[in-house]
């Protein structure tokens, strides 16, 4: 599953430029480079499932922070420019960062989140909640193992895979409140040049979207 949905990623990115007859990476190529990104990738889904990062009231902030940063340094290894933290009305900072593609093209905007709910009552864990681990059955545990520290993962490895053949432009947003409240939706009204116009896409809603313009 977490393999299918890297291509879901790849796919959203390459859909954008297909429609205009500019030749892209062959399917098998691409999974070859997905294969090939795979070991970091689950090396990076390791390191920010081993953080909690529970941003609601009664759990400590630093791993929340921690997180953010650690998000930070696993975009800006893939490639990411233009780094920043961006300061929520309340709540964690969400993190942005930008790939420039060529010249004219269009943008697309991804999207995740890298808080998560409490692990609850551990002993009905069958596996530590905060460590990545792999099943018999090919499936990971851990807790946000898929909602949505996979989703960083995710386009982080889509970015690997098409590295140097990026046919637009990319921008990623992370945020991290998005289980207790978000505040991202003010924080898109109050500053619109950051998302707009653009295609957006979500591995947790697995569609591609288009923003409105104006």
């Amino acid at each position: 599953m977490f393999f299918r949905l890297i291509f879901f990623d790849i796919s959203a990115i390459k859909k954008r430029k297909t429609a205009e007859g500019i030749t892209m990476l062959s399917h098998d190529t691409i999974r070859q480079a997905v294969a090939q990104a795979m070991p970091a990738t689950l090396e990076d889904l390791a390191r920010l499932v081993a953080i909690p990062s529970i941003a609601t009231d009664g759990f400590p902030k630093e791993p929340v922070v921690e997180a953010a940063h650690m998000t930070m340094d696993i975009l800006q290894r893939a490639g990411f420019q233009a780094l920043r933290l961006l300061d929520q009305p309340t709540g964690y900072p969400a993190v942005y960062g930008e790939i420039p593609g060529p010249a004219g093209a269009p943008t697309v905007l991804l999207y995740a989140h890298y808080d998560v709910q409490p692990a609850g009552n551990v002993e009905e864990w069958r596996t530590p909640p905060f460590t990545l681990t792999p099943g018999e059955n090919g499936r990971l545990y851990g807790r946000g193992a898929a909602d949505d520290k996979s989703g960083i993962a995710i386009h982080v490895a889509a970015i690997r895979s098409l590295t140097g053949q990026l046919p637009v432009n990319i921008k990623i947003i992370v945020e991290g409140e998005e289980e207790f409240g978000s505040s991202l939706e003010a924080y898109v009204s109050a500053h619109p040049t950051y998302f707009k116009p653009m295609w957006w896409w979500s591995p947790m809603a697995a569609t591609i979207g288009s923003a409105s313009r104006s």
